[in-house]
């Protein structure tokens, strides 16, 4: 007869549920492979020295632990990772999710964030002096920053909830009070109790705030904590650190919208580490492409003697280019300028027109009995106008001529600027490209 023993506890007493068969004593599930695999018959009996290897056994127990938190089941995966850690006391990732279940089981009263937070830094220590600086810890610092900050998140909204629910609950009492008054209600004691209703309010919304500072201070403590870890900067990808500084950022300004300021001087403190960080990354990048490309020409002298010296001739060219066209486009100016200018008759017509102005204003100015001296006027108004009218062939004849002479003085200064720009461009881009050819050639 073939039984089936628990890895964890060696309790024989499992049964099949839902699909796979669950350790009555422990909780541990165990797939219809994995079971098949453990069952054993009879006595073995082993000579010799033996090693025993619980890897295998403890990264099972992990995985049913995993499972049990996925499924949140808080306080049975709580139990589980504590069962991994009586057989690997410094197991990292036991002590991250043994904290985090434990922090899902509170809220603002059995309050366990702090441990939570705890945990999660001891388990970000441990795992890099256990995976050292790479990809490994990079992946396990990003998953504990989540995990921890998406449970201080969670504490953060009941929070918010709860405050919001104090206040309805406060006005609602002061509405029923105030509605339930007469004229020959005590004033004095309404106004006591309104306060009285107000100031416990005030109360229990300040013991949730102290709850969202200490919370986000608990969070921001554990990228604190990932940073001291993260400082060689070479091993690790920009996004990471893109990613904690995003996060840090939202905090601020969410922190500055509930009125909680304890911790925002650390997140700017620890956003500013970044920046240093990112910088510093930056130029350890341009040190390390700059070493690769003196590399590279040092091996292709030749290569790089052909393309600075036709840089240096195209620059030569371009720069006598340059004020050439500097020349033809003052010229347009100029010549722009003048066009707006008014021709000579036209600019008599409207000194003929700004005295008819000025007689019209003179006319009205006489009183009643002035005929003589308006008639006067009249007379002078009636020549300028004939004069205007005179003025006015001659006027846009010039102007024809002058709009003439523009256009084709215009046509000539473009016909001689075109070719400059177009060279001056071609210039331009053949730069660009011998730049790009200097500072990333194509190294193999």
């Amino acid at each position: 007869m073939k039984q089936l023993r628990c890895e964890m506890c060696g309790s024989s007493d499992l049964i099949k549920q839902d699909g796979v068969f669950v350790c009555q004593s422990c909780g541990c599930k165990y797939s219809v492979e994995e079971a098949r695999k453990m069952m054993v018959e009879g006595v073995v009996e082993v000579t010799g020295t033996v090693k025993v290897d619980s890897s295998d056994r403890i990264d099972n127990m992990l995985i049913n632990a995993k499972r049990a938190f996925s499924d949140r089941k808080f306080a049975e995966a709580e139990k589980l990772f504590g069962l991994v850690l009586n057989e690997d006391p410094e197991n990292a990732t036991a002590i991250l999710y043994q904290g985090l279940s434990l922090g899902w089981q509170g809220n603002t009263v059995r309050y366990y964030m702090d441990k939570t937070g705890a945990a999660t830094e001891r388990a970000i220590d441990i795992a890099h002096d256990q995976m050292k600086d790479g990809p490994e810890f990079a992946a396990f610092v990003d998953d504990a920053l989540v995990q921890t900050r998406t449970i201080g998140e969670a504490i953060v909204n009941l929070c918010v909830k709860n405050i919001g629910e104090i206040a309805d609950r406060a006005n609602r009492s002061i509405s029923r009070m105030k509605s339930s008054t007469s004229i020959y209600s005590d004033t004095s004691y309404l106004m006591q109790r309104t306060t009285d209703i107000q100031s416990n309010m005030a109360s229990e919304s300040e013991k949730l705030y102290k709850i969202i500072d200490n919370t986000f201070l608990i969070v921001v403590s554990t990228y604190n904590k990932a940073l001291e870890n993260l400082s060689n900067v070479e091993e690790y990808p920009e996004v990471l650190y893109k990613k904690m500084k995003s996060y840090l950022t939202q905090a601020v300004n969410l922190g500055s919208h509930l009125k909680s300021h304890m911790y925002v001087s650390k997140a700017n403190a620890l956003v500013r580490v970044i920046d240093e960080y990112l910088k510093r990354k930056a130029d350890l990048a341009l040190l390390a492409k700059k070493k690769k490309v003196d590399e590279y020409w040092t091996k292709h002298p030749d290569r790089k003697s052909s393309l600075d010296r036709e840089k240096a001739e195209l620059t030569d060219e371009k720069d006598e280019l340059t004020k050439k066209r500097n020349e033809f486009e003052k010229q347009l100016t100029d010549l722009k300028r003048t066009n707006y200018e008014d021709v000579p008759t036209r600019a008599e017509i409207k000194e003929i027109e700004s005295k008819v102005a000025q007689l019209y204003i003179d006319k009205a100015k006489l009183g009643w009995f002035k005929g003589k001296e308006k008639k006067a006027i009249d007379d002078q108004i009636t020549a300028l106008e004939q004069k205007k009218r005179e003025l006015e062939p001659i006027a846009q004849q010039q102007e024809a001529e002058k709009k003439a002479t523009y256009e084709h003085e215009l046509a000539v200064i473009n016909s001689a600027l075109s070719p400059i720009s177009n060279r001056i461009n071609e210039i331009t881009t053949r730069c660009n490209i011998i730049n790009n050819e200097l500072e990333n050639p194509v190294i193999e």
